[in-house]
């Protein structure tokens, strides 16, 4: 996990807490500015919660629940199975297996293509006439 963010978009969680968001706010017909200054946050914090690259507070969570009325706190709902589930790394299909052999390795060995120009080179042969 070098930088956080970004490194949980693809956590499906956080994408549809993205998407709810953005559906309420372009139903709503609110830019990004004017959401924020509702809830008394930046533009910035607002794009990245819709992008997926940070994840949702508890406390903008309630916000967003009172500031668009959503029924049955939908965003604080979606916040807790957030908070239940954890961050997911978005690892390639197969890949966790490597991850767990590699921790366990003692050595590692890494091979590399590589080519010896003087080896390759033939005797040049004269031109036939």
């Amino acid at each position: 996990m070098s930088d956080e963010s970004g490194d949980f978009t693809r956590d499906p969680l956080i994408r549809a807490y993205a998407a709810v968001l953005r559906g309420y706010r372009d139903e709503a017909k609110l830019s990004r500015a004017k959401l924020a200054e509702a809830l008394g946050c930046s533009p910035q914090w607002i794009e990245k919660v819709e992008t997926g690259q940070k994840p949702p507070s508890e406390e903008t969570s309630d916000d967003l629940d009172t500031y668009f009325k959503t029924p049955g706190r939908t965003f604080h709902l979606i916040w807790q199975e957030i908070k239940r589930e954890g961050k997911h790394l978005a690892l390639p299909p197969g890949f966790p297996a490597f991850v767990k052999r590699e921790a366990e390795a003692s050595v590692m060995q890494i091979f590399a293509p590589w080519s010896c120009t003087a080896c390759s080179r033939r005797p040049r042969t004269p031109p036939r006439s």
